[in-house]
């Protein structure tokens, strides 16, 4: 395992892509609040969700864009590409990861 003086040049920053639709509302705060109590929190958590389905959105997930970390992104519907397309249209200088939201992450 590399020691403490090996990480301090790395920059860990790094941004989230996501996206969810109503079959997986009920989960998804659930989703959410296991990325933000990971030991690497990313700079920014980016939501995308299908402008259609934003009225369905549960208050539980709306709440928890007060962390200032989730950034709820109303988009078109873009199938699959919704996890990503969104978010590299907003953000220009991180590295996006992207993931499930059926995803329930322990921390590590």
């Amino acid at each position: 395992m590399p020691d403490s003086k090996e990480f301090k040049s790395i920059s860990w920053e790094h941004v989230i892509s996501l996206t969810s639709h109503p079959a997986r509302f009920n989960t998804l705060a659930k989703s959410l609040n296991s990325l933000l109590e990971q030991r690497l929190i990313p700079k920014k958590i980016y939501l995308n969700i299908a402008e259609q389905d934003m009225t369905k959105l549960p208050e539980e997930v709306k709440r928890l864009s007060n962390t200032g970390v989730l950034i709820i992104n109303s988009c078109s519907e873009l199938g699959p590409g919704k996890k990503l397309i969104p978010t590299l249209n907003k953000e220009k200088n991180l590295p996006v990861i992207v993931i499930d939201d059926d995803l329930i992450l322990r921390q590590i």
